[in-house]
C-alpha cells in the first residue's frame, strides 16, 4: 500500500505548516489488516498498539490562556491594553497610527474592535483598527459576557510566559501573565535534510500490546484531540508496517498483549520531482 496523507495535513503543507509541525509530539496508532482507503478515513482492523517515545504516556499539548473583563462601562480615549510587550491603544478618533483601536461606544464593541486589532481580522481594517499584522504570540476571542480570552498561539509551558496589561479602569487582567499551558509529550523527529525527515534518533518509539496480532498499518496523528473518526481536519498520515519494504519498519511485527513493541525506523523523503 501507499502512503497516505490526509487532506488536513496536505492543506497544511501547501500553506504554513510542514511535516515536522504537523507530527511534532505526536502518535502512532498500529493495527492489524490493511489500511484503509484514505486518511480521512476511519480505521480499519484492530488497535494493537501505541507508539509514544519509550512507551512514556501520551499527553496531549494544552495553550495558555488569559483573560481581560469589562465592568461593562466603555474605555475611554488613550486607553491601553498590552498583549506580551504590544500595545494597543483605544482611541475615539482614529490617526493612523499603528496599534490603535476604534472606541465603539459600547464596552461590548470596543472589546470586539480589541479582538480584531489582535487577529488583524474582521471588522473594518483602518476604521475599527490600524494593525500592520496579526499578534505574533496570541489569538483572541470574544467578547463574551464581558469577557475577552486571549490564547498562546502554541501549545505548552512557554505559552505561561506571554504578559498581560491594561492600563483601562473598565477593565481586569486575570493576572500579568498567562497561565495553564502543557507541553505536548509524544514522539518527535531530527532536523530534516537533503529532503528526508527522520525519527529523532534519540527516541525509542515504542508502545505495550494492548491487542495480539501482527501488525499491518499504522497511523501517525499529530498531537491533537482524534476520536479515530472520518475527519477532514486533522492531521495523518497512514502506512504500511512490516520488518522489510514498508513504511514503517519494526524488527518484529507480531504483537503480545502487555509486551513492548517498536518502530525501529521512519523517514519521510520528499521527492524532488
Amino acid at each position: 500500500m501507499a502512503v497516505y496523507l490526509s487532506t488536513a495535513l496536505r492543506t497544511g503543507m501547501l500553506n504554513s505548516t510542514g511535516m515536522a509541525e504537523a507530527f511534532n509530539e505526536g502518535v502512532i496508532d498500529v493495527y492489524s489488516g490493511p489500511q484503509p482507503a484514505n486518511a480521512d478515513a476511519a480505521p480499519t482492523g484492530t488497535k494493537l498498539l501505541r507508539v509514544t517515545n519509550a512507551s512514556a504516556a501520551y499527553v496531549l499539548g494544552v495553550a495558555a490562556t488569559q483573560t481581560l473583563t469589562s465592568n461593562g462601562s466603555d474605555v475611554s480615549n488613550a486607553d491601553t491594553v498590552t498583549v506580551n510587550g504590544k500595545v494597543y491603544t483605544f482611541k475615539t478618533t482614529m490617526t493612523g497610527a499603528e496599534g490603535e483601536v476604534h472606541i465603539g461606544g459600547t464596552a461590548a464593541t470596543s472589546g470586539l474592535n480589541l479582538v480584531r486589532a489582535v487577529n488583524n481580522s474582521g471588522g473594518t481594517a483602518v476604521t475599527d483598527y490600524q494593525i500592520g499584522q496579526a499578534h505574533g504570540n496570541a489569538v483572541a476571542s470574544g467578547p463574551t459576557a464581558n469577557v475577552i480570552t486571549f490564547t498562546s498561539r502554541t501549545t505548552g509551558t512557554g505559552g505561561n510566559t506571554l504578559t498581560l496589561a491594561k492600563s483601562a479602569a473598565t477593565l481586569t487582567a486575570g493576572a500579568a501573565t498567562f497561565s495553564g499551558g502543557v507541553d505536548a509529550s509524544g514522539l518527535g523527529f531530527d532536523t530534516a535534510a537533503g529532503g528526508v525527515l527522520a525519527k529523532a534518533a534519540g527516541e525509542v518509539w515504542s508502545g505495550i500490546g494492548l491487542a495480539a496480532g501482527t501488525m499491518g498499518w499504522a497511523r501517525f496523528k499529530g498531537n491533537a484531540t482524534d476520536a479515530d473518526g472520518v475527519s477532514t481536519t486533522l492531521a495523518r498520515m497512514d502506512g504500511s508496517v512490516a520488518n522489510s519494504g514498508a513504511d514503517f519498519l519494526a524488527a518484529n511485527v507480531a504483537v503480545t498483549v502487555g509486551a513492548p513493541s517498536t518502530i525501529d525506523t521512519f523517514t519521510f523523503t520528499l521527492p524532488a520531482t
